[in-house]
């Protein structure tokens, strides 16, 4: 699970290390938060293509030994992050119950805001200026199941391929929106953004079925 402290004013993230086998040694476990707390640092300043394995060791004050012990290089280590949180999503998920009846889509997309939110100081800056947009779209996309469960509720069966078209213009449409969310400082409520999608993809997508 991903949580978020201060450490001497800067950041902390605290994502769990997963891994198969032996449980990681407190140093291992150590040295893999602080290059991950290093490379969201630079990640403020600039993308990941231009951020070198030496800028991060740097910033870890970590020797470049060391960071291949864990990471092959800057990517690895930003998809790391992101594999750790794609998966709290998918729990966060997975874990709802859908009744039948209800707004099931503002349900859905409300739980990942709230995420987003909970996680402000990692999300901000990976879906930030310098962030990576397929991730968004890779979270986003972890609702399909949910959506298409809503859909075959509400409506019954429907074409396969209108189905895909429904939920591409509802996913991608959010990735605008949360970004400029993000960028407004995340302003407005979970609850009232989930809203506004749920409005749009039930009024407007929900034409192509009926």
């Amino acid at each position: 699970m991903l949580t978020i402290r201060s450490v001497d004013s800067i950041v902390f993230v605290n994502i769990a290390c997963r891994k198969e086998g032996a449980v990681i040694d407190r140093r291992a476990k150590y040295t893999r938060l602080a290059l991950r707390e290093s490379l969201l640092k630079l990640v403020r300043e600039k993308s990941v293509d231009k951020i070198t394995v030496t800028d991060i060791c740097k910033e870890a004050d970590i020797n470049r030994g060391t960071f291949y012990t864990h990471y092959k290089d800057a990517y690895d280590l930003l998809q790391s992050i992101e594999d750790a949180i794609a998966k709290d999503i998918e729990s966060v998920l997975t874990s709802m119950q859908y009744s039948k009846s209800g707004n099931n889509v503002s349900s859905v997309v409300q739980e990942v805001f709230e995420y987003l939110m909970s996680n402000k100081a990692p999300c901000e800056i990976l879906l930030g200026k310098f962030g990576d947009m397929e991730f968004l779209r890779r979270i986003l996309y972890q609702t399909q199941s949910q959506f298409t469960a809503i859909i075959l509720r509400q409506i019954g069966d429907v074409d396969e391929t209108m189905l895909q078209y429904y939920f591409s213009f509802v996913a991608n449409g959010c990735v605008g929106l949360v970004r400029s969310w993000i960028m407004n400082d995340m302003q407005e409520t979970p609850e009232k953004l989930a809203s506004v999608v749920a409005t749009i993809a039930n009024e407007g997508g929900l034409a192509l079925f009926t």
